[in-house]
């Protein structure tokens, strides 16, 4: 008996791919309002509540400095020569999340505000 041939073609040949494509639109459409909207709504913002613009836009600049500590920890994710780097880089790429994620994010600025005494209405 002899073997079969190798097969040439992908096992997800034929299987839906929209999926994916939907997956990307919608995750790129949601970074950008969650890191843009922001930048629209600062003067509103700041009229409504006579918030400094500066205090209003920390959260981004938080979000920002997250997403480049996340492209830092993930490159030397990959070039950790040893263990002791390798869960360090880790560590601080669970910080970068964290910083990043806009639920942190807002817990660490409404905890921050409400210790030097701003307080929302």
């Amino acid at each position: 008996m002899t073997a079969p041939a190798p097969s040439r073609t992908l096992a997800a040949e034929g299987a839906p791919r929209g999926g994916l494509t939907a997956l990307c639109i919608t995750q790129t459409i949601s970074w950008g309002v969650l890191y843009y909207a922001l930048l629209a709504a600062v003067r509103p913002i700041s009229d409504d509540t006579g918030w400094d613009p500066a205090l209003i836009t920390g959260p981004r600049n938080l979000m920002t400095g997250g997403s480049l500590a996340g492209v830092l920890a993930l490159a030397l994710v990959g070039l950790a020569p040893n263990l002791p780097v390798f869960t360090a880089a880790w560590l601080l790429a669970g910080t970068a999340y964290a910083m990043a994620a806009a639920t942190g994010t807002a817990l660490l600025i409404t905890t921050a505000n409400q210790l030097r005494g701003f307080h929302v209405r």
